[in-house]
């Protein structure tokens, strides 16, 4: 039970660190014996868990006015949440920015005496930045994105790509308003944004911080 509420605590922890979290949890017992690696993995195998990479979520994703914001997005109706907002009418944008940092292997293997060495074409590459928007109309299914080397995003871009998604819907109706969901970045929430796509009547959830 220990090991089971440690690893959800800390799901990245050791197993040294998971050793020594149970010795101290059994601190009282003299005649506590420290797990080796191999039982700590018997017992985490009977558990159903296993090694996949990890990823981080920021602490502030759990600040109570975040899990409020959070709890609005997905629950409560428009203008404040997207509850009642078909999935067929969000356009929901995103960013990202990838980059190669080294290709270089630090080891290798080689005959005794000699260097482990080979030529190499590349160690590091410029960034590449991705900014996608989808639609799930599955009647008329939609997909815009841009793409560009260097820099981040900036509202400019971000402007562009907003005027091109509405020049491909055309306005909103009263049968059809779309409504465009991206993050909570400081140049997205930008009025010029919010603006230019209310004048073309449609509507704009930003979503919830972390």
């Amino acid at each position: 039970m220990l090991l089971a509420l440690y690893r959800d605590s800390l799901p990245k922890a050791t197993q040294a660190e998971v050793s020594a979290f149970l010795a101290v949890m059994n601190e009282h017992d003299p005649m506590y014996q420290p797990y080796s690696p191999s039982q700590i993995t018997r017992a985490e195998d009977m558990l159903n868990l296993t090694r996949k990479r990890g990823s981080t979520m920021s602490f502030q994703a759990y600040d109570r006015f975040n899990l409020q914001w959070r709890d609005n997005y997905w629950n409560m109706p428009y203008p404040y949440g997207m509850a009642d907002i078909k999935a067929r009418d969000i356009i929901d944008i995103d960013e990202a920015g990838m980059e190669l940092i080294s290709a270089n292997r630090r080891h290798g293997k080689a005959h005794r005496g000699e260097r482990v060495r080979e030529a190499g074409p590349y160690s590091k590459t410029g960034k590449v930045n991705i900014l996608p928007a989808i639609s799930d109309d599955s009647d008329n299914p939609d997909r815009w994105h841009e793409i560009w080397s260097g820099g981040g995003n900036t509202i400019t871009l971000f402007i562009d790509v907003i005027r091109r998604i509405i020049g491909d819907i055309g306005p909103g109706t009263s049968i059809c308003r779309r409504c465009f969901t991206f993050n909570n970045l400081s140049f997205q929430l930008h009025q010029q944004i919010f603006a230019l796509i209310y004048k073309a009547r449609h509507r704009v959830v930003a979503q919830a911080l972390y």
